[in-house]
């Protein structure tokens, strides 16, 4: 692809790979790690929070505030750089699913799902499309959102805020539908915060320098 061409739809093409990236590893590493002894983090705080299939779409929400921080990449080198800050944050990632599996909290049982409204069939579905129940420690999805909430918070007051207030959503989400231990949580918020600031914190520009 001719240069030109490249940098011209370079911010798309980067979402693009990034998001290969993320579900072709997201999903390999789960098959690989399936069959494999794994650890457990349940407390009794974990026992304690409720099963509610209900919080799916909020878990989901990530994908689009991990996008949001696009609109506010002005200049080539901060879409560059935010693209590496989420290819670190998934690769550390991966490599904790890999090297130190553990495994999720089971969801409720099925008469709490039909009690929600959620059929077994699709309950078990939500559960499991996307991981076999390994992918657990830390938590990609606040790390990539707490990159994405710093990102904002950078840019504006306000948006950060209401970036902020959704990524505490999401961990909350994570919770109610087992997706997560509670000490997947401060790991996940861990590793987005070291990649934001080994890979952008100095590299955006101040609000009102953009032009």
């Amino acid at each position: 692809m001719p240069l030109r061409l490249y940098l011209r739809f370079e911010k798309p093409l980067l979402i693009a790979a990034l998001g290969l990236f993320f579900l072709a590893g997201y999903l390999a590493i789960a098959l690989h790690t399936a069959g494999l002894p794994a650890r457990g983090f349940d407390t009794a705080i974990d026992r304690a929070i409720p099963y509610a299939p209900g919080a799916w779409p909020i878990y989901q929400s990530v994908y689009l505030l991990v996008l949001f921080p696009t609109r506010l990449f002005s200049r080539p080198a901060e879409m560059r750089a935010g693209a590496a800050a989420n290819l670190a944050c998934m690769a550390l990632a991966y490599a904790c699913f890999l090297l130190f599996p553990v495994r999720l909290v089971p969801p409720g049982d099925a008469s709490s799902a039909l009690a929600a409204g959620f059929p077994v069939q699709a309950q078990r579905f939500a559960f499991f499309f996307d991981d076999r129940g390994m992918n657990c420690f830390p938590s990609l999805h606040l790390a990539l959102a707490t990159i994405a909430a710093l990102c904002c918070a950078r840019a504006d007051r306000r948006v950060g805020a209401l970036a902020w207030t959704l990524t505490a959503m999401i961990a909350l989400a994570s919770l109610l539908l087992k997706r997560h231990y509670v000490v997947d949580l401060p790991a996940g918020v861990a590793l987005g915060a070291a990649c934001y600031v080994l890979f952008l914190r100095g590299r955006l520009a101040r609000p009102q320098a953009r032009t």
